[in-house]
């Protein structure tokens, strides 16, 4: 009988319990180290956000109970579980997102007369009409390319400090585009993108740079605004062409994958399409109770780090998000209105370890 050890979290406090867990034929045995109970998650209940992918760790979540995540560094246990409950892995995964995809390319090719003469952008309209899931596998494809070998910082006292920052935002936004998914990466440069699915990734060195959760804050309520547009998935239109966009969401090959997950970090949006994802920034931490002002500021202290004009393209650092004067000047336009503290001391500074293990905090 082999045994694994991981930690489990319910996703309402940034606590997590260090677990023993034991696959069994129909489903998992979950032994909490501390107290010794425990629990049995049936295989019919065991859901993920992606693919499992052999060679990689464990994230598992139960249908029954949302916000609890099972994770399991252990690579062997993404085999076993892979023999067990093949739906889990990839082709299953893919075959799902496939389907509607189908029907997709037929309504484009009908509506394509329509889209020309309307008013509207053609690939906003055509990136609207990618299905929920679809556009959800499409990003967490994008994102752990993205990502790459450094993956997602997992310590889980800096997760639930991420994830409080998250909710609060979220919680001011509008129903019809929640909920968001925000990870950190190990990545040596100061970005952060916004990948289709309501998917969010920023550097660890971002992280690290800011001086306050407000000021991270702010660049997540800008990611998010973002994702209220859908301006990720109808930049990949339009660059991509829907034929690539339909490959890519049906599994894509590394290639395509890889290529893809380059133009995103390449990608620049429009003066406009920043200034509406700006707008939405505000109205979130308005309705929030969290400062601009640190927003503003971090955008100043990017420029300083920069050393580089505000009319450069800024192709190095934060290549997707144009520094401007007028933006900046746009932020504190805004002016202020009641706040509330985000994070005390202690949570700031496990998000700021995120990527530190858990044992060192």
């Amino acid at each position: 009988m082999r045994v694994f050890t991981g930690t489990l979290s319910d996703g309402k406090t940034a606590a997590a319990d260090r677990v023993r867990v034991i696959p069994e034929t129909d489903g998992l045995r979950i032994i909490l180290m501390d107290t010794g109970r425990e629990d049995f998650w049936p295989e019919d209940v065991l859901v993920t956000s992606g693919p499992l992918l052999k060679g990689h760790d464990t994230l598992l979540s139960h249908r029954e109970q949302p916000g609890t995540r099972l994770h399991v560094p252990d690579p062997a246990l993404a085999g076993i579980l892979l023999q067990q409950i093949p739906r889990l892995g990839s082709r299953t995964h893919h075959r799902r997102v496939l389907l509607p995809l189908v029907g997709l390319a037929v309504l484009v090719a009908a509506l394509s007369a329509f889209l020309l003469l309307s008013d509207f952008s053609p690939s906003r309209i055509v990136a609207g009409m990618i299905p929920e899931k679809a556009r959800i596998a499409m990003g967490d494809m994008l994102a752990r390319s993205l990502a790459g070998k450094g993956g997602f910082c997992d310590n889980p006292e800096g997760i639930g400090a991420l994830e409080h920052i998250v909710k609060r935002l979220a919680g001011s936004a509008p129903e019809n585009v929640r909920p968001y998914r925000v990870r950190v990466a190990r990545m040596d440069i100061i970005n952060a993108f916004t990948v289709p699915g309501r998917q969010i990734v920023i550097s660890s060195r971002l992280v690290t740079m800011a001086d306050s959760p407000e000021e991270l804050a702010g660049v997540i309520a800008h990611e998010m605004g973002h994702a209220i547009e859908i301006h990720p998935e109808t930049s990949l239109v339009r660059s991509l062409g829907i034929s690539t966009a339909i490959m890519l969401l049906a599994g894509g090959s590394s290639d395509v994958l890889t290529e893809t997950a380059a133009l995103l970090l390449q990608m620049s949006y429009s003066r406009k399409a920043e200034r509406a994802a700006d707008s939405h920034a505000l109205r979130l931490l308005r309705a929030s109770e969290i400062p601009a002002e640190p927003l503003a500021s971090f955008f100043e202290k990017l420029k300083t780090e920069l050393g580089k004009d505000d009319d450069s393209r800024l192709m190095e650092l934060f290549s997707t998000h144009p520094l401007t004067k007028s933006r900046i000047l746009h932020i504190r336009d805004a002016g202020t209105w009641p706040t509330r503290p985000l994070l005390d001391p202690v949570r700031w500074q496990a998000l700021q370890h995120i990527c530190d293990p858990a044992d060192n905090l």
